[in-house]
Parts: structure tokens; sequence; C-alpha cells
């Protein structure tokens, strides 16, 4: 049974270094990945600036394109990085909570991977000055300073509420197949 312990002890221990490496890497590469491919998808001009690692900051990009003359596929452009990680957070936080029962020690990873995305993606609901969100909506002339906060606390708030859901599931379902085995 204490072996048992350790493997789990093992992947939560993974599934949080995991979390930080996607939440301060891979997140923003995938981030950056998808304003590319969106602004490839319409045929634009495009130069990746820089992309450089802070140690506070993670990873983070700037990307020049040549601007539409349509402010919907504009719009699209400076969403796709945020709504794009949230497409891949939901996917991954949906595969963990279905391979809850029966493999747990692997959604505590994928959990956290999960999580990594998604948290990655509030942060840009709080920026005040600039960021993607905030000039995509000045495009259709919208600045309301709560709007993106709140939703930001809100998204913040779930990827709290699901870390701890899948810390109960899965630990109440590692448990349960030790004493089931005994």
């Amino acid at each position: 049974m204490r072996e048992r312990l350790r493997r789990y002890e093992f992947f939560f221990s993974l599934g949080l270094i995991l979390f930080f490496i996607v939440f301060l890497l891979l997140a923003p590469l995938f981030h950056e990945a998808w304003h590319i491919m969106t602004i490839r998808s319409q045929n634009l001009k495009y130069r990746v600036k820089y992309i450089k690692l802070g140690v506070i900051e993670g990873t983070f990009g700037e990307i020049e394109y040549e601007a539409s003359s349509s402010k919907l596929i504009n719009f699209q452009i400076y969403v796709a990085g945020v709504f794009g990680n949230l497409i891949v957070g939901f996917l991954l936080l949906l595969l963990s909570f279905y391979t809850c029962s029966k493999h747990p020690c692997y959604s505590i990873v994928l959990g956290n991977v999960a999580i990594a995305f998604l948290a990655d993606s509030s942060l840009y609901f709080f920026f005040e000055m600039d960021g993607d969100l905030v000039n995509a909506l000045k495009l259709f002339k919208f600045e309301n300073e709560w709007f993106l906060p709140t939703i930001g606390f809100l998204l913040v708030s779930f990827c709290f509420y699901s870390w701890i859901k899948i810390l109960e599931k899965t630990s109440e379902n590692y448990l349960q197949k030790i004493y089931s085995n005994q």
C-alpha cells in the first residue's frame, strides 16, 4: 500500500512540475502559434519580432503582421492566442475528468497541464492598458474597465475549483483502487 501511495505522490509531483513548465514555456508558445496560424489562414504577411523567456513572465513574444482591412479578421487574430489555449485547456480538462476513475495518476497529470493552459489564458483578462483582448475590444470601440477583469476572475475561480475537484476525485479514486486490491 505504501508503494502505491508513493506512486500517486510521484504523479502528483510530476503534475505540479509540468504545470509550471506548461504555464511558463509551452502555453505561451502555443499562444503565439495560434496567432501565427490565424494570420497564415488569412494569407497575411507576418514577422515574428521576438520570442523571449523571462524569469518571472515566462515565455512571451511579439508578432508584427500586415493588418487586414476587416475588423473581424483583426479581431480573430487578436483573440486566437487566448481562445486557442482555452480550447486546449478545456479539452485536456475533460480528458482528465474522463480518465479519473480508471487512471487517477494520469488524470492528475492531465488536470495540472489543463489548468496551466487555462491559467495562462486567464492572465490576458487582467491586462489593463495593452494586450490581445484589450486591443480586440478596442477595434469595436468597446472600452469597459471592469468587463475583462470580471471574466478573468470567473475563469481563475473556475481553474481553482477544477483543480480542487481533480485532486479530490483522483485521490478518492486512487485510494478506492488501493483498498479494493487488498
